[in-house]
């Protein structure tokens, strides 16, 4: 369960980033982890801003080697439901450092006594990744930036290894 990592009481800034790529499209879950990730999400909307009144919430995707926002980091919960909604498009690779790395740039802004996290929900067994991904890791670091990562397959030492650099869970 997703909420039990939460802690209640903090100010937070989060961004979920859901894998987009070819892989999401595999029908082990059913009819596919994409639609098993969307369903997933919305009710975690829901309990997210019900355990969090005063937090913000932004979403991204991951696919052909990218990362790209899809909602603003906001409070209002009706702003993410159809975006998420909208995501139908499973293609190419997934990237792990343009995720944290997209992360990093959308709560750039947010002020230093807020909790900063970043979510991914990672179904891909590898990574596609232009640079040393182990300094954007110390960036997170850098920046505060607390990562999880919820695998839909076998476990993958990378995101193993980021969850446990930056605090965050897997």
């Amino acid at each position: 369960r997703v909420t039990s990592s939460i802690r209640r009481g903090l100010i937070r800034y989060m961004v979920v980033t859901i894998d987009a790529s070819s892989s999401a499209s595999e029908n082990d879950f059913w009819p596919s982890r994409l639609h098993a990730t969307k369903y997933a999400l919305k009710q975690f909307i829901s309990e997210f801003y019900d355990q969090n009144p005063i937090s913000q919430l932004a979403f991204a995707v991951t696919r052909e080697r990218t990362a790209e926002k899809v909602s603003e980091l906001s409070g209002n919960k009706k702003g993410h439901l159809k975006p998420i909604d909208d995501l139908c498009k499973c293609e190419g690779s997934a990237s792990l450092q343009n995720t944290l790395l997209r992360a990093m740039s959308i709560l750039k802004y947010t002020p230093a006594y807020g909790h900063k996290e970043l979510l991914v929900i990672y179904s891909s067994l590898g990574s596609c990744d232009s640079g040393d991904i182990q300094c954007t890791i110390d960036d997170c670091n850098k920046c505060n930036l607390r990562v999880s990562i919820i695998c839909m397959v076998a476990e993958v030492y990378i995101c193993r290894k980021i969850c446990e650099e930056t605090g965050g869970s897997f």
